[in-house]
């Protein structure tokens, strides 16, 4: 959350300096490196993880030496067959931006992503989440200092954004092989074991096609808007995809809370009492947080961004949506299907709205531009949600209140026209104010509307004021 959080607070440095144009291109890329991580890593830190609790000492070395040799060798393997043919290929594939230099430094950042991968899957697994923290905040700040000293000091654009990634994540890939190598205490344990080898990847080549159709449904618009429009106009919507995307990051750090909650108890009675309610919170603070991102939409962007981006700000509702039936439905019903072994079921649900959002894309950008590729993101997200809802029916039935639910979305859509179409002041500290205000009034009745007594919020409040205090 930290570094995501600290990633949002350094947009208004990186949209002073950089063009919408530069924000497109590096979009584009972003978009490239995307896809090619999974074929690079075949999601194998995974079995890392996994086969850390399944496997000896000694056998679990066997599995890290030849998942760490997989991640030497084959991503390099089609690094050089991507160099041999990238200049041939790049243009048919990317209309806007060309293969060098900015596609072959996505390619090249894309190999170096890759040796981190396992060190943060071993801390992972052995729950040391302190070493975990500090490590994962490095690699942060490494990557992210060169790409301020690239684009602020050097102000290089989007190409001296690559080139800070890829000398930042260089040196993030030294840190990692070390830190790998230290856990063999001779260079002859390190091999290939085709037994572990085999096994890891029955365990993980399965997940690679989900990973795919989830960089259709988050990427991939990016990459058809580069045959329609501007790069200035992909760098718009990106800015407004980075915003709206907050209430993933929301959805995705209170399910970190809720899962092992659930795995643990949700057979107990106790437990299955409590759930309506606690569902009843969840929501309210995704459909909060949702409404705020999109109501203060405008404001944000004149506080933290250049005037060149000030249109964003239309696209961000129609994103943070999507994110709510993600955040709200899609990870809490992935959960359930988690918990009851059905993984298989992954794919059917991603693959349909990730190939309906590429068609959509590719028949209506042409006519409605970046509007296009917004609405069409919020259509397969619900759809995505919706079947994720309907197959975790099978294993246990969510007690969502959807009562509770219709009132925060008629409060949401009611505060943020009200917000939008009413609460239009010129001056921006007044703006901000009204609403602020209209925002806690929409808080109290979504409160209210999710069916919580006054007495539950009361007792809500205190353990948020008694959480305060104990982390001061």
């Amino acid at each position: 959350m930290l570094n995501r959080g600290v990633a949002f607070l350094l947009l208004p440095l990186y949209t002073s300096h950089l063009s919408p144009a530069d924000y497109g291109i590096i979009a584009i890329c972003t978009s490239v490196y995307g896809v090619l991580l999974p074929l690079f890593t075949v999601n194998l830190h995974a079995a890392v993880n996994l086969f850390y609790f399944k496997l000896d000492k000694d056998e679990y070395q066997k599995l890290l030496s030849s998942i760490w040799l997989w991640f030497l060798i084959v991503p390099l393997l089609i690094v050089g067959i991507l160099e041999i043919v990238g200049s041939n290929i790049a243009g048919d594939v990317f209309q806007t931006v060309p293969w060098h230099p900015y596609i072959r430094l996505a390619v090249w950042v894309a190999l170096l992503n890759v040796a981190q991968e396992i060190p943060l899957a071993i801390l992972y697994a052995e729950q040391k989440a302190a070493k975990y923290a500090i490590l994962t905040t490095v690699f942060f700040l490494i990557t992210t200092g060169f790409t301020i000293y690239f684009v602020v000091w050097r102000q290089a654009g989007a190409l001296g954004s690559l080139q800070g990634q890829a000398i930042g994540f260089f040196i993030v890939s030294l840190i990692s092989h070390f830190i790998i190598a230290r856990r063999f205490d001779s260079w002859r344990q390190i091999t290939v074991v085709w037994k572990h080898l085999r096994s890891a990847l029955r365990l993980s080549a399965p997940t690679v096609p989900y990973l795919f159709f989830m960089w259709a449904m988050n990427l991939s618009d990016r990459w058809v808007l580069s045959y329609f429009v501007s790069t200035s106009e992909i760098g718009i919507y990106t800015l407004a995809y980075t915003i709206g995307t907050i209430i993933g990051v929301v959805g995705v750090s209170l399910r970190g809370a809720f899962t092992p909650a659930y795995y643990e108890q949700y057979q107990d009675p106790l437990f299955r009492a409590r759930l309506p309610q606690l569902l009843s919170v969840y929501l309210t603070i995704v459909t909060l947080a949702a409404l705020t991102i999109s109501l203060l939409a405008p404001e944000t962007l004149k506080i933290m961004a250049s005037p060149a981006y000030y249109e964003a700000w239309k696209f961000v509702p129609l994103i943070a949506t999507a994110y709510w039936a993600y955040a709200g439905f899609y990870i809490l019903s992935l959960s359930v299907i988690e918990n009851g072994g059905r993984t298989e079921w992954m794919i059917f649900l991603a693959a349909p709205p990730a190939v309906l959002n590429l068609i959509l894309n590719w028949f209506l950008v042409p006519y409605f531009g970046v509007w296009a590729t917004a609405a069409t993101t919020a259509l397969a997200f619900f759809m995505m949600a919706a079947a994720a809802h309907f197959a975790s029916r099978r294993i246990d039935k969510l007690p969502y209140s959807w009562t509770a639910v219709s009132s925060m979305i008629i409060v949401a859509v009611a505060a943020y026209l009200a917000g939008t179409f009413w609460f239009t002041f010129e001056n921006l500290a007044a703006a901000l104010i009204a609403k602020i205000i209209l925002l806690f009034f929409a808080a109290g009745l979504m409160l209210i509307g999710s069916g919580l007594s006054y007495r539950q919020i009361s007792t809500l409040y205190t353990r948020f004021r008694a959480g305060e205090k104990s982390a001061a």
